[in-house]
């Protein structure tokens, strides 16, 4: 009789260790409440300020608006409107404060008024002739500024067609970023490295700045973080500044590798939060000068924003990953420790109803002892203990290796994966269970490649199995677009691996240099 089969044993690898576990619990709080793909890149996600549960989404030619509230199951967030009266890509919207109506930005140099209830288009302004990339409204509910993939920042009357002002050469390239800083002052940000503040009530030239101050590199985007104090994203550099001295920057910040798209300030928690080009998200604490906690995201960031009261944030991801993240559905333990009453737990204590009697009783002991002995011998067949076999060894026991590797990664569980591809291994049809893929199936065995690939507790692994996805599909990377995407973005993981790697061996050997020199200069000085 054949051995039963076993099942596959799945290795425990040790978990991450955090520098600061209390951080790393309260951010673990924010669970996903919507996690979309989309086949066009988020461009824009901005909450509501006054009304922090609604929020806009700049997706292609479209603007969904979400409200996060409480809901029954995990789908229930869901989009309550959207609009599509656009002849081109969305790259930037805004809710005004009472969140009744959106301003947007378009590739093709519109900036359009909505009413966000009936979907209507109220006002369409035409200055701009580039893309644009940033709206603001003022607190006055009034005017609303705008700046492009141009010199010139537009300053409108929500109620004319006509821009109120046209601060022309604004800047010397393009204008990136601009907000209110009050009713009457406005900060403007762009590529020249420069950030500038005006006063609106004024009639505005490219002289007329209240404020300038020149950075190191080209400027993504800015926040707000007290009634003074900005942070500025300047390159892969977090810059601090006060606007009451125009003389210096405060600090600066180098906690990225590639360049910040985005930087954003929870009041709540009072956190800094960057994320950009290498994938990563940074909770920073500006008291410390420390980053607290970081995020690993599958794809660049493009666009970023948290909410007013810190309780959601949401990110717009470069390969169309909508995540927006909640922690107003997972129960605060420190809140449920304080709801339990004294008096009630004493009472619940005096009472007898909670002892359960755990002793035996007269019957327990003296069971057995008049039964006589049954003349024949009872024979017990022993019973066969049902093996439960999930989805993946169903496939691995009837040698069908591909879908069982394909089971294994739509599990999403690394540990699991990981096993099954080292059992791949051991029995030589690692190579079959990668061959023949279709493009979905590729795409799916990619992804985790991509995600997986520069952990250290599975690369040398995954690097393998990566040099055999790369030998068997290279002559068909160019057939799909997709299946292109995903081996570039392959490459660049590996690259910038690559690149850290370097980066930590040339400081590992100045330090082994420094330590000799240390060693040498001991020694002759007891000589």
């Amino acid at each position: 009789m054949s051995e039963a089969f076993q099942k596959l044993q799945v290795k425990k690898y040790t978990k991450k260790t955090y520098k600061n576990p209390a951080e790393a619990r309260y951010w673990k709080k924010y669970k996903d409440v919507v996690k979309q793909k989309n086949t066009h890149s988020i461009m824009d996600v901005a909450f509501c300020n006054d009304m922090p549960d609604y929020l806009c989404v700049a997706v292609s030619a479209k603007v969904d608006i979400y409200k996060i509230t409480e809901r029954l199951f995990e789908s229930d967030v869901k989009a309550i409107n959207t609009l599509f009266k656009f002849n081109d890509v969305v790259t930037t919207c805004r809710l005004r404060d009472s969140k009744d109506l959106l301003a947007t930005g378009t590739k093709e140099g519109l900036v359009q008024i909505f009413q966000t209830k009936k979907r209507l288009n109220l006002r369409t302004f035409t200055h701009h002739k580039n893309s644009i990339n940033s709206v603001a409204f003022n607190s006055n509910k009034v005017n609303l500024a705008s700046c492009a993939d141009e010199n010139d920042v537009a300053i409108w009357e929500l109620a004319t067609k006509d821009p109120q002002h046209i601060i022309e050469d604004a800047h010397n390239d393009y204008v990136k970023a601009i907000s209110y800083h009050d009713q009457n002052t406005l900060m403007t940000t762009s590529y020249d490295k420069t950030v500038k503040l005006w006063d609106v009530r004024n009639k505005l030239d490219s002289n007329s700045f209240n404020y300038y101050l020149e950075m190191s590199d080209p400027i993504e985007n800015f926040t707000r973080i007290d009634e003074y104090n900005y942070a500025i994203a300047n390159g892969n550099y977090i810059s601090l500044i006060d606007i009451r001295n125009s003389d210096e920057i405060v600090r600066t910040i180098n906690a990225h590798q590639k360049s910040i798209f985005n930087v954003r300030y929870d009041s709540a928690k009072q956190r800094l939060i960057s994320a950009g080009a290498d994938c990563h998200l940074k909770f920073h604490d500006l008291v410390n000068e420390k980053v607290m906690y970081t995020v690993k995201l599958p794809s660049e960031v493009l666009s970023f924003d948290i909410s007013s009261d810190g309780q959601n944030y949401a990110l717009g991801l470069m390969n169309g990953t909508l995540l927006i993240r909640s922690k107003k559905f997972t129960p605060d333990e420190d809140e449920e420790d304080l709801d339990i009453d004294p008096e009630a737990m004493m009472d619940k204590f005096l009472s007898k109803d909670h002892l359960v009697q755990t002793s035996k009783g007269y019957k327990h002991f003296y069971r057995g002892q008049y039964t006589k002995e049954s003349g024949m011998d009872d024979i017990i067949s022993k019973s066969r203990k049902k093996i439960n076999l999930q989805k993946f060894e169903k496939y691995l026991k009837k040698f069908q290796y591909k879908n069982a590797l394909n089971s294994a990664l739509e599990k999403r569980s690394t540990d699991i994966t990981v096993s099954l591809i080292e059992e791949l291994i051991q029995r030589s049809s690692l190579e079959i269970a990668i061959a023949n893929r279709s493009e979905e199936e590729l795409i799916l065995l990619l992804d985790f490649l991509i995600w997986k690939i520069s952990d250290y507790r599975f690369s040398d692994i995954l690097v393998e199995v990566a040099k055999i996805v790369i030998d068997m599909y290279s002559c068909v990377i160019g057939h799909s677009e997709e299946v292109f995407k995903k081996f570039k973005e392959l490459y660049t993981k590996v690259d910038t691996e690559i690149d850290e790697q370097k980066q930590m061996l040339e400081v590992k050997s100045k330090l082994d240099t420094l330590k000799t020199c240390y060693n040498i200069f001991a020694l002759s000085s007891q000589s």
